[in-house]
């Protein structure tokens, strides 16, 4: 999966205090996220919206991925039950933990944003039970 990455502006250095923003719904504190990140937030290439949202923050700017997992995940803060509905809208087992729903989920959009077959990310024989 690739990554984009971004890292406070040196004129934002000193005293940056971060803030917290609106991502797809969801709250990113940026100061949470920089430190978490070592310095940088890390999304993953095909999170449209906080790729948008992030470019916008005037003291953010696009920093080197390279090898960097993604700090952000846009379907973290979703609930299993919403989980659920993505797997079952996508025909994704919908059986494991929280963990487990959201990798699969990042697993089908990252083969879709590489043009792959996104069945080899999970799909296929499933039980639509709850976890």
């Amino acid at each position: 999966m690739s990554s984009i990455a971004y890292g406070l502006r040196a004129e934002y250095a000193d005293g940056f205090l971060g803030g917290v923003i609106n991502v797809g719904g969801r709250d990113l504190d940026m100061a949470e996220e920089l430190a978490r990140g070592k310095g940088r937030i890390v999304v993953a290439d095909h999170d449209h919206t906080a790729i948008h949202v992030l470019d916008s923050q005037p003291a953010l700017k696009r920093v080197a991925a390279e090898g960097a997992e993604p700090t952000v995940s846009y379907w973290a803060n979703h609930t299993v039950t919403q989980l659920h509905e993505e797997l079952t809208l996508r025909d994704l087992p919908r059986t494991g933990t929280k963990a487990e729903l959201v990798e699969r989920l990042e697993a089908h959009a990252a083969a879709l944003a590489a043009g792959e077959d996104p069945s080899a990310a999970g799909a296929g024989d499933h039980d639509n039970g709850e976890a």
